[in-house]
This record gives C-alpha cells, sequence and structure tokens, in this order.
C-alpha cells in the first residue's frame, strides 16, 4: 500500500498534521494476554465531531468512537491501529510535526523498521520497545539465586529520567 492510493494533497497532510500536532498523541500499548505484540496508535480526541470526521474523511483511515463522558462535555476518540496505516500517515505528515511530536514519531517508525510485523512478545523486552538479544541483555543472579534478565536500552533511560528528575529537585 502506497501513499498515492490515499490521494494526499499536501494542503489535507498540513490541516491534519496542525491537528494532530494540537491535539493528537502517538500513543503505545504495551503487550499483554490478549495482545502478545506491541501496538502504536494515533489517537485524537475532540468534543467536535464534526472535525473527527472531516479528519477520517481527510486521511482515509481511522475509527471514531464514542462520544465519551468523562465528568465534563462529551467527546469522541478518533484511532489508528493498524500498524501500516500507522506508519503511511506519521511518514506522510512528519514534514509538518512539530520537534516533539516529531521525535515520537521518529521512534514509531524506528520501532517498526526493527521489528517487523507478528514479533511476538517473548522476543521483546518487558516494556515490549526492544528486542531481545545478547547485546542488550544484562543477565545477573540475585541473593536468592534468581536470575535477572534487563534490557540495557530501558535501564539507561530509567537511569537518564531518575537522574534528571534528581537534578530538578535539587
Amino acid at each position: 500500500m502506497a501513499n498515492q492510493d490515499f490521494h494526499w494533497t499536501p494542503e489535507d497532510l498540513a490541516w491534519a498534521a496542525g491537528l494532530f500536532e494540537g491535539e493528537g498523541c502517538i500513543a503505545l500499548s504495551r503487550p499483554a494476554a490478549t495482545r502478545p505484540q506491541v501496538q502504536w496508535n494515533l489517537v485524537l480526541a475532540s468534543t467536535d465531531l464534526d472535525v473527527l470526521e472531516r479528519l477520517q474523511t481527510v486521511v482515509g483511515m481511522g475509527q471514531i468512537s464514542g462520544p465519551r463522558d468523562r465528568g465534563h462535555k462529551l467527546h469522541w476518540v478518533w484511532c489508528v491501529s493498524r500498524r501500516e496505516h500507522v506508519r503511511l500517515l506519521l511518514e506522510a505528515m512528519l514534514p509538518w510535526l512539530g520537534s516533539r511530536r516529531r521525535a515520537r514519531a521518529e521512534e514509531c517508525l524506528a520501532f517498526f523498521e526493527a521489528n517487523p510485523p507478528g514479533m511476538h512478545r517473548s522476543s521483546l523486552c518487558k516494556a515490549g520497545l526492544h528486542v531481545r538479544t545478547e547485546e542488550n541483555v544484562r543477565v545477573s543472579v540475585d541473593e536468592q539465586g534468581r536470575v535477572r534478565r534487563r534490557c540495557i536500552p530501558c535501564a539507561q533511560a530509567s537511569s537518564r529520567r531518575y537522574y534528571e528528575k534528581t537534578r530538578e529537585v535539587a
């Protein structure tokens, strides 16, 4: 499936990317018993159903659910979860995304490139973000003799977050 199958114009993509930049998110769903794979989703919630319907028409993909009531105004949610559609739409909107959203989109696209479809959760780290290899897993034995495996990239990210958090407090 290629971009031309969706017949996107630059104006449509710019409008969709602007809306997504302001209101959307690139969400990562971790593996679960019912879903053994990591799943990336494009999600946008709005109180304006007509805006979501226009977005769905413009990009030609995604499902709208709702209305939902979380104690205040009713809102609807547009979501794209099919892997190929997430990839195509992120690649198409990338030039119009801001730096923070672009970084998340590039993280998602890099994950897709590194992890082919159908990868089972047992071949991924506990967080579901990295493929388990000898190079990126630290194996240790605790006091009770249990073998512990820790994903090195996840451990490094955790250390970075802890370091940044302690620097903010100091």
